[in-house]
């Protein structure tokens, strides 16, 4: 039987390259703040998602909010307004409506 020649070495100083970061596209959602909340919401139907950035629901929930909005928007013609709230940076918006939890 003949030995399989021994895998080489990792070599201390080769470092490993970080893993790209994931660049945020176009999107159909609209972003709401404190400042432009109360105006922009104040008509028309709107579905919101309250979250914050951490949040690993919120994070697998991203992708699929997107594509919601981008569907709605298509199927509607902008009738009903999907958007989202970073809770970490628009505290007021998030204390008012009561969110608590994500």
């Amino acid at each position: 039987l003949e030995k399989a020649p021994p895998k080489p070495a990792a070599q201390k100083n080769e470092a490993k390259a970080p893993p790209a970061a994931k660049e945020e596209g176009p999107t159909d959602v609209v972003i709401l703040s404190d400042s432009d909340f109360d105006e922009k919401t104040k008509e028309g139907s709107w579905f919101i998602k309250f979250y914050a950035p951490w949040c690993g629901h919120c994070k697998k929930l991203a992708p699929t909010w997107d594509k919601l909005a981008t569907t709605i928007n298509k199927a509607d013609g902008h009738k009903v307004k999907i958007a989202k709230v970073d809770c970490t940076q628009q505290k007021n918006v998030c204390k008012d409506k009561g969110v608590r939890g994500y």
